[in-house]
């Protein structure tokens, strides 16, 4: 399974480079077939946009938190996505092929999304949608900035009802969005 993951993840890497059109696309969806065309639209979208060069605990951490919160903040499916660009603004492509980091995204997906029901059974044993709502999707993106990935995710039209986008960010990112002439000209910064 890990050479066809591997395999498939680089013909899509390929494809999606050589691609003049595409500025974002989903390459997996966890769980394979959500959701349903049954499902209603969800209305947040968490976005974790890192170079998952590999994933990591404070991925992990950064993902989990935004989830558990979500599950009382937010009405309808909640949808998380794991978005690497192969344009990044301020990092360099090394040391792991995009391709590997694409597939470590898709096992890290499926993990994060097997802990959260365990965590959240556990936590609400009463409540069936615990399993039901939760989407995790991995995806590409060319853009190197913020506001050029939301607008081509909006474009794009994978998710019905055009969600609000809420950018998960560590504290290196957040960081660098504060200094950043760009983001200052272009959005208004609420800190909590």
């Amino acid at each position: 399974m890990r050479q066809t993951l591997l395999s498939s993840s680089r013909s899509f890497v390929d494809n999606f480079i050589s691609s003049s059109s595409t500025k974002f696309s989903i390459f997996r969806t966890i769980p394979s077939g959500a959701p349903s065309p049954s499902t209603p639209p969800t209305n947040t979208l968490l976005i974790l946009d890192s170079s998952f060069n590999p994933p990591s605990l404070a991925h992990q951490t950064l993902a989990t938190s935004a989830l558990r919160a979500s599950y009382s903040l937010h009405t309808g499916p909640r949808r998380l996505l794991l978005l690497f660009s192969v344009h990044n603004a301020d990092k360099k492509a090394a040391p792991a092929p995009f391709e590997q980091r694409l597939a470590m995204m898709v096992k890290f997906a499926e993990d994060l999304h097997e802990k959260m029901v365990d965590i959240e059974a556990h936590t609400r044993k009463d409540d069936p949608r615990i399993s039901e709502d939760l989407v995790i999707d991995v995806g590409l993106t060319k853009l190197p900035y913020y506001n050029d990935k939301s607008i081509a995710i909006e474009e794009n039209k994978d998710y019905a009802g055009n969600p609000m986008h809420i950018h998960l960010t560590g504290f290196d990112t957040y960081t660098r969005l504060i200094l950043s002439s760009r983001y200052k000209q272009r959005h208004e910064l609420i800190v909590p």
